[in-house]
């Protein structure tokens, strides 16, 4: 069996991206979460053709607002700060659920399936990645509701977080 890969944030970045949406969706700003803390195990292929499983976890509370684009005004530290306490106590809720896992059950071709436990709750998920050079690159998304997370609202509903969260990861390729 090849060796696993290990990586972290000290080899790329893992964020999260909001969109907004409600009758005052122009208030509000699309968001770029950095998930600060996590790792990703690879099992190569023992052929060397790639990809034979993936195994991740963040850790919920070390989530980020790293730039938020659109909105009436810019994000200020203080924005970021009460955001993130948002996303810790209310959607998250970091204490109760510390760690977000995903373990892969099948590598075909660019995409990894497997099962994400978020909140408490598991459910199937997949992520597509690119190998671009030196870098590899993936991308997915999480609908929120599905794993029983309400997305965040404000002003009784007329500011809300859409449903759908995206995932993009961007890592040195441990093979390059």
């Amino acid at each position: 069996m090849a060796d696993p890969i290990t990586l972290g944030p000290s080899d790329g970045t893992l964020h999260l991206h909001t969109t907004r949406t409600g009758a005052a969706a122009k208030m509000g700003h699309d968001l770029v979460i950095a998930v600060q803390r996590w790792s990703a195990t690879l099992t190569p292929a023992d052929d060397g053709s790639g990809l034979a499983s993936l195994t991740a976890s963040a850790e919920t509370a070390s989530c980020e607002v790293v730039d938020g684009h659109g909105g009436a005004k810019s994000l200020s530290d203080k924005d970021k700060r009460d955001i993130k306490k948002s996303i810790d106590e209310k959607v998250l809720q970091a204490s109760k659920h510390p760690q977000v896992t995903f373990t892969s059950s099948s590598v075909t071709g660019s995409t990894i399936k497997g099962e994400l436990n978020l909140a408490g709750a598991r459910h199937p998920w997949e992520i597509s990645f690119d190998v671009d050079g030196d870098r590899v690159k993936g991308t997915g998304s999480i609908v929120q509701t599905e794993f029983g997370i309400k997305p965040y609202s404000f002003m009784m509903g007329a500011l809300k977080v859409g449903d759908v969260v995206g995932v993009s990861i961007d890592v040195k390729n441990p093979r390059a």
